[in-house]
């Protein structure tokens, strides 16, 4: 809506123009919201066909969304503007595309590959190159290149082309080190996961022969950056306790993504006991129902959910109908959903768990008791 005043009245030529403005307006709003609308489409697209190849090779889930990230905020730091650091967030995730014409036998066998078979391997980035270089679109040229280079060695001793340097380009060299990053911090299904301080020093070796040394330095640089993004993309490391787990996810019970603000579940650490008991375990279709009576202390508290310890390892996403012992005047039933697991030094297990069925009266009164003790 337009408004706009004026010191005398308007002609009727004025008044014409004004209309033909505004509908032109209208027009322009319009088009910039269906631009959009293709431009996340082409995102969804873009991550689904990258997912894709995921499932097929099965590789650790969410691969290429922790690719992406990460090299955007390489790119950032080597010098990259932020509309070239979007087109490599958009392109890298089909760097491996090619894949889709690898045979199933050799793609996921679980031993070593023969000489012949990783000749066969190595065909997956001119396939790929092949399937994406017909689009004249900045993004799929990218991703064109990335796919065919992003196995090129800094020394020239990589593959298909044995290029070198800077012939091989930036957001492929990118791509390169966070590829291999990924790789080998994940299990696949023909080699464990590797520890951080291993894949780190790892890096740190190919220096200047696999990885162009300034990625290298940029990628150690913001290291810190980079764990945080692996970790919540991930699922989260075995070792964290309930609270870290949450500080990972949270910051002021906020998770900022691309520069948006998502609301997150605020967790707080309680300074007294509540009681949890577990009476019965089961799927949600009550499949595999097993009844119990443990209780446990919770440790940690939020407006939809609970943390809590225990030595009993709880399957994930499984259900449980529990009792809530808050103090003697206020206890309550329902039932609640694990959807959090991790697993301490000692043996213990750190679950998370979200209700499902509690009453408002619980959440209310959760509430009421954060804020009695000063939380």
């Amino acid at each position: 809506m337009f408004y706009i005043k004026s010191f005398r009245p308007f002609e009727d030529f004025e008044k014409n123009l004004l209309k033909i403005l505004s509908s032109n307006v209208s027009v322009a709003i319009d088009n910039i919201y269906l631009n959009n609308e293709i431009v996340d489409t082409q995102k969804e697209v873009i991550f689904t066909l990258g997912e894709i190849v995921e499932t097929r090779s099965k590789e650790t889930a969410n691969h290429v969304r922790r690719v992406a990230e990460y090299s955007w905020i390489l790119a950032r730091a080597l010098g990259s503007s932020s509309e070239e650091a979007n087109i490599l967030r958009l392109a890298s995730p089909m760097h491996d595309i090619g894949k889709i014409g690898i045979p199933d036998l050799i793609l996921n066998k679980p031993g070593k590959l023969t000489p012949e078979e990783f000749e066969v391997i190595k065909t997956h980035t001119i396939i790929g190159y092949e399937v994406l270089k017909q689009s004249n679109r900045r993004i799929m040229k990218t991703a064109a290149t990335i796919a065919l280079q992003h196995h090129e060695r800094w020394d020239g001793q990589g593959y298909p082309y044995g290029i070198l340097g800077e012939e091989i380009d930036l957001f492929s060299r990118i791509t390169s080190v966070c590829d291999v990053y990924d790789a080998l911090s994940h299990k696949r299904i023909y080699k464990d996961a590797w520890a951080e301080e291993e894949v780190h020093n790892y890096i740190k070796s190919m220096r200047s022969k696999m990885f162009d040394p300034n990625v290298v330095d940029k990628f150690f640089e913001h290291i810190d950056d980079i764990i945080a993004i692996k970790e919540k993309i991930s699922g989260l490391r075995q070792i964290l306790s309930m609270v870290q787990i949450y500080d990972i996810m949270t910051k002021n019970g906020e998770l900022k993504e691309r520069g948006v603000v998502k609301e997150r579940r605020k967790f707080k650490r309680l300074p007294v006991e509540i009681k949890l008991t577990i009476e019965s375990l089961y799927r949600q279709n009550n499949e595999s129902l097993e009844e119990m009576n443990e209780s446990i202390v919770v440790t940690d508290v939020s407006k939809t959910g609970i943390g809590f310890m225990s030595s009993t390892e709880l399957p994930m996403d499984y259900y449980f109908n529990a009792r809530i012992e808050i103090d003697e005047e206020r206890k309550f039933f329902g039932v609640m959903k694990i959807i959090r697991k991790a697993q301490d030094e000692d043996g213990s297990y750190h679950f998370g768990c979200e209700f499902v069925g509690m009453a408002d009266i619980l959440t209310g009164c959760l509430d009421e008791y954060q804020d009695e003790l000063g939380l």
